[in-house]
């Protein structure tokens, strides 16, 4: 399916983009119907995809309302009729997931709110954790009562998951905006020893105080499992220390010291001794210099390598 510029490959880009070229059509012409086809064409790429097309289609398109609520149905009443099931089949699944059977009803509730708005409110309340961070979002497109549920769902379903869905809750929280209740959330997970690591690109742009809180986590787990979060000389692209220090300046000291630490452990491998005096030329030469001018001072075989 093609919007006036080209294929749909990214469901946000499409709805946003849908939403710029409604603005100025008139119901009913060539474009216009073109664009309602290409958004129910969403609900095929996606669960998470359904909650929003539906609150566009619901917000803009009312003519288009009916029809992609018979679509959504007919996938809530046979799971064969729906590409996004169909796709979880080879992984043993016969039915939707619970995040499908619940994205599709929140979406449903947002096409016809008293249609479907109870069944969408009881599946969300009763869901395991995996579907509530998946759904939430969606979830507080219904309104601002909703979206309070969520935030608090999605606390309380965290405080006590011990790691499966921790990622995936976070994420939600992020997505809803929320900066203190996403601090709160990780350092109760990380004080549970349940670490939450999100790549630079994301862990840069959180608000402040989850960032904080986020980057607490992640140094806590190199120091508690750095064979698997300090990266090879050849793999520092995605390791701890390069994620952390893209959120710039502010914690330098941070890694700095938890690098020292590792360097400065007798408990710990050589390698992973060495490996730590040569991350910390990543926050400086000088850092670096009196990490390998300590190792040799103390004696702990090994070489000096070049720094990333």
């Amino acid at each position: 399916m093609l919007l006036p510029q080209g294929p749909v490959n990214d469901a946000g880009a499409a709805l946003a983009a849908a939403r710029d070229r409604l603005a100025g059509l008139q119901p009913g012409g060539l474009r216009w119907t073109g664009i309602g086809q290409v958004l129910r064409h969403l609900f095929t790429h996606g669960y998470e995809e359904r909650p929003p097309t539906a609150a566009l289609i619901a917000e803009l398109m009312p003519d288009v309302r009916d029809t992609a609520e018979a679509q959504l149905a007919g996938y809530r009443a046979d799971w064969t009729t729906d590409p996004t099931a169909r796709a979880w089949a080879p992984l043993g699944h016969t039915d939707h997931p619970e995040q499908g059977r619940t994205a599709t009803l929140i979406a449903l509730a947002l096409l016809d709110p008293a249609a479907h708005g109870a069944a969408a409110r009881e599946a969300f309340r009763t869901a395991g954790a995996l579907a509530v961070g998946l759904c939430a979002a969606g979830y507080a497109l219904l309104g601002p009562a909703e979206r309070a549920e969520a935030v608090d769902r999605l606390r309380t379903v965290a405080a006590t998951d011990r790691g499966g869905a921790a990622l995936t809750l976070v994420r939600a929280l992020l997505a809803l905006g929320c900066d203190a209740e996403t601090a709160d959330v990780v350092r109760d997970l990380a004080d549970r020893g349940v670490p939450v690591r999100l790549p630079a690109d994301a862990l840069t742009a959180a608000p402040a105080r989850a960032r904080a809180a986020l980057v607490d986590s992640a140094l806590r787990d190199l120091l508690a499992d750095p064979a698997r979060n300090l990266a090879d000389l050849d793999r520092t692209a995605d390791d701890v220390v390069s994620e952390v220090l893209a959120c710039g300046p502010d914690h330098h000291d941070q890694v700095r010291d938890a690098l020292r630490t590792l360097v400065s452990d007798a408990t710990r491998t050589p390698d992973l001794r060495w490996r730590a005096a040569t991350r910390l030329a990543r926050v400086s030469p000088d850092e670096e210099a009196a990490a390998y001018a300590y190792l040799e001072g103390v004696g702990v075989p090994g070489t000096r390598r070049p720094g990333p």
